[in-house]
């Protein structure tokens, strides 16, 4: 999401350069504005807020500048780190940092003619992106009641990518299911198998695992699109909505399709029918097993609306979740990510137990061997008793749906 003055400039330059056209053809055609004629074309600036507890990262981020760029005045970085610790980052920076980091919120937050959701990307594996974006989701709940949040929790390798990796994630699944509004859980080994096996890529890097993730939320969630009954606008907070109905129910995933090498895109065509099979929810309760609650279908592309409203789309394709949502992009808006046509689909299912129920096993065989209690004791040392006794009892008590249960 780029800041509307940004989106502006660049209308005013399209327009500028329509106008130039004209006249070097000679034609009499007369527009009514030349803003920003012979101007360069700036670059957009993103709508985000950049944090972290060590500053190579966020450098990294705002050096980059492609057709776009991040805020330097939206950044907050600090030295040292969070040790891969769930309670340094919760109980230590969270604390420290609080004032600072609210602040760049507010800013950005005044400068939004409207403001549908957070959409806030952390790592549950390190101490950071765990620890401190669990207590910020905790704040923002506090000071923005109102505004739906949408934590996208990146998971890590299940081979291990942090000896404590299951404590961190435990930790946050368990407070974000008290402060988030929905949990968009991302799986770096799904991603990595989507490049090797589907896209064809021989390597797959930390840019190929992101732009899985990129495509999945766009299309699935930012992009917006309208509903097909009623016909309104949907944004992310009205698919959260329908998504999460019932407040013990927060964890989603999230899918697309089509998943094909770059080097085929352009031979591509392919069908509604096919595009829908490629996601088949049914196929999904095949490898996830548990209960379908809610479904979000969004079809991109040419003649989407018309497939979305036509007899045939019920016979190609029959959702067997309990609530199923269907939208369509405008048929104005451009090609997603260079296909004709795209589907994406958000569910809330049994997807995410498997992983969840492999952390906290894991964590729990940790706990129960002591392994690696006394770096979050020390943080909990001043706690009271009782918080102290609450902290682990995290991983002991499960709330989520287990196996389509609820515990």
């Amino acid at each position: 999401m780029f800041r509307a003055q940004d989106v502006q400039n660049e209308i005013d330059q399209l327009e500028a350069m329509e106008i130039q056209r004209e006249r070097l053809k000679g034609s009499p055609k007369t527009l009514t504005s030349a803003r920003g004629a012979g101007r360069k074309r700036p670059l957009r600036t993103a709508r985000a807020i950049l944090v972290d507890m060590e500053p190579r990262v966020i450098d990294h981020c705002l050096q980059k500048k492609k057709k776009w760029k991040y805020d330097p005045s939206r950044a907050f970085k600090m030295e040292g780190g969070s040790g891969n610790n769930w309670a340094q980052g919760f109980l230590k920076h969270g604390e420290n940092v609080r004032d600072s980091v609210l602040d760049l919120f507010r800013k950005e937050v005044e400068s939004c003619d409207f403001l549908d959701s957070f959409l806030i990307l952390e790592s549950v594996a390190g101490g950071t992106g765990s620890g401190l974006g669990t207590y910020l989701t905790g704040e923002l709940k506090d000071e923005y009641p109102q505004v739906c949040r949408i934590n996208c929790l990146v998971w890590p390798h299940s081979s291990g990518e942090v000896i404590v990796q299951s404590y961190n994630t435990v930790f946050t699944m368990a407070n974000l299911q008290e402060y988030s509004n929905a949990l968009l859980c991302l799986s770096n080994d799904y991603a990595h198998s989507v490049c090797s096996r589907q896209e064809k890529i021989e390597r797959p890097e930390m840019d190929d695992l992101n732009r899985v993730f990129t495509r999945d939320i766009y299309g699935g969630l930012l992009a917006p699109a309208i509903d097909s009954s009623p016909l309104q606008v949907n944004r992310a907070a009205g698919a959260v909505k329908f998504l999460c109905q019932h407040p013990s129910y927060k964890c989603l995933g999230v899918e697309s399709a089509p998943r094909i090498s770059q080097n085929a895109i352009s031979f591509a065509s392919n069908s509604w029918p096919a595009l829908l099979k490629q996601i088949s929810p049914n196929k999904s309760k095949r490898e996830f097993g548990g209960v379908q609650l809610a479904q979000v279908l969004t079809l991109a592309g040419r003649d989407a609306q018309e497939y979305v409203q036509s007899p045939q789309r019920q016979v190609d394709y029959s959702s067997p979740y309990a609530s199923t949502l269907l939208r369509f992009q405008n048929p104005m808006t451009a090609p997603l990510f260079g296909f004709d046509r795209t589907v994406s689909m958000v569910e809330n299912s049994a997807r995410v137990v498997a992983p969840l129920d492999v952390a906290v096993e894991k964590a729990h065989g940790m706990l129960e061997s002591n392994a690696y209690v006394h770096q979050v004791s020390f943080f909990i040392a001043g706690q009271d008793p009782a918080s102290q006794t609450n902290f682990f009892q995290k991983i002991v008590h499960r709330p989520w749906n287990v196996k389509g249960r609820h515990s």
